[in-house]
């Protein structure tokens, strides 16, 4: 899991995950051609995209990105990558563990959602 914060300008939530969702986005950022975001949603300062990927190997990775905006203009990225297998423990423990504006982190979309996406 990795958070980055960065000063937002003039980009908004929903063009940050109109870009994760891109074509482009997907082939520079992926470990394999096979790789396809599964869900996405904004809305205006909170989205995110759940991508599945595979290794070399054939290991499936889920990767789910959230932006947050804060009043401040800061755009707040968290990124979690894991295996299906791993999924809901992953999400719930982030969830616990991260809280933006005293609100859970990767918290767009709930467990129960991006299990289901995955197929896990």
């Amino acid at each position: 899991m990795s958070v980055t914060f960065l000063d937002a300008g003039t980009t908004g939530v929903p063009d940050l995950v109109e870009v994760w969702e891109s074509t482009d986005f997907i082939a520079e950022t992926s470990f394999s051609s096979d790789a396809d975001v599964i869900l996405a949603d904004s809305s205006r300062s909170l989205g995110s995209t759940v991508q599945r990927d595979f290794l070399q190997d054939g290991t499936e990775l889920v990767v789910i990105r959230e932006a947050h905006l804060t009043v401040e203009n800061v755009m707040v990225v968290v990124q979690l990558s894991t295996t299906p297998s791993n999924l809901d423990i992953a999400m719930a423990s982030a969830q616990a563990d991260v809280q933006l504006d005293g609100e859970p982190a990767l918290g767009f979309f709930s467990i129960d959602e991006v299990t289901e996406a995955v197929g896990a």
